[in-house]
């Protein structure tokens, strides 16, 4: 059973909630409003709603402690009204960094005890939707820089770098952009220009330009991918792939007792600029780090295998010890 709500706007008040979508969830049962605001604050319905919407990780909700909802508690039942969901899990979701864009309450299986392995599965979906979260709004971001540009040039056909700086101020510096690692680059592959958590994302310094600087910051094995897509750019095509980076990812946490760590993944999402007649004049584009992503498929995939083989192995053994078992004589 799953409830999701959703803070509208990228300037968060954590005091304005809206509900998004219901799985699963008989509506007739959820007896509380569909949007929360300062006239009706949502702490009525989570008393420490705060709390949980600012940590690092998912809370546990128990009909036993008071910390789940009474109306969960009293009207959610499975279809069979066998089961009453006792437990659910709260997962704050973030588009990057500390961005809080919604939250989701996930009823957890009543016939399975929540252990480590539980929680572990519940963390790697919360990475997974705030990685997902966060592919969509860079998605956002793009179109309405398009746009933006696109008015521009419509104003001015001449492509000057001086201009688009002005652009930038005049748009009130393009509020957004600090929240991603966004560059500008010209058709050769020199960064013209881009923000603090570009370059420090990329290890690269900001003083230091040359043609196609990236060759030096990803892994070689990559470099196949980047050529696939940087003449799609040249074509004036909108591109989105995936790298490595050099540099090694390492996370201070431990989920299910492993170190979150490997390699820096990044998901690169761009577009040409084009001037009135349709010529490609620049490189438009930002990254995002799916480094927590990346990790987290992996040990899902490992998982996956392990059981696999456990399984294997167990028909295995079955079917070694079925030879040497006597069948009864039928009388």
């Amino acid at each position: 059973n799953e409830i999701s709500l959703e803070s509208p706007g990228l300037k968060q008040t954590l005091d304005h909630w809206v509900l998004r979508g219901l799985v699963r969830v008989p509506e007739p049962h959820i007896q509380f409003p569909r949007q929360y605001s300062t006239d009706e604050p949502i702490e009525g319905f989570l008393p420490n709603f705060q709390e949980m919407i600012n940590s690092d990780t998912h809370t546990l909700l128990l009909a036993s402690d008071g910390s789940m909802p009474e109306s969960l508690v009293q009207n959610l039942k499975s279809a069979n009204n066998d089961d009453i969901y006792e437990a659910a899990v709260f997962l704050p979701i973030r588009l990057i960094g500390d961005s809080i864009r919604g939250f989701l309450i996930l009823g957890t299986n009543p016939r399975k005890r929540v252990d480590d392995d539980y929680r572990v599965f519940i963390e790697l979906l919360g990475r997974q939707l705030a990685s997902s979260m966060a592919k969509l709004a860079e998605a956002n971001w793009l179109r309405n820089m398009q746009l933006k540009i696109g008015i521009f040039y419509q104003r001015s056909w001449q492509f000057k770098r001086t201009k688009l700086r002005r652009l930038k101020v005049a748009s009130g510096g393009w509020p957004i952009m600090h929240r991603w690692e966004c560059f500008i680059s010209n058709l050769s592959g020199v960064v013209l220009y881009a923000n603090e958590d570009y370059y420090r994302l990329i290890e690269h310094p900001p003083n230091v330009t040359s043609t196609m600087c990236w060759y030096r910051i990803i892994m070689e094995e990559d470099h196949a991918e980047m050529n696939r897509e940087w003449p799609k750019l040249l074509d004036g095509e909108r591109v989105s792939f995936e790298l490595r980076l050099k540099r090694p990812f390492v996370a201070d946490e431990i989920i299910g007792g492993e170190n979150v760590a490997g390699s820096t993944w990044i998901i690169v999402s761009a577009y040409a600029e084009k001037d009135p007649d349709g010529n490609v004049v620049g490189i438009l584009g930002c990254i995002t780090n799916i480094s927590r992503q990346k990790w987290a498929e992996g040990v899902q995939k490992r998982k996956m295998l392990e059981a696999i083989e456990w399984k294997r192995q167990q028909e295995n053994f079955i079917d070694m010890t079925s030879q040497y078992i006597p069948v009864p004589n039928e009388s």
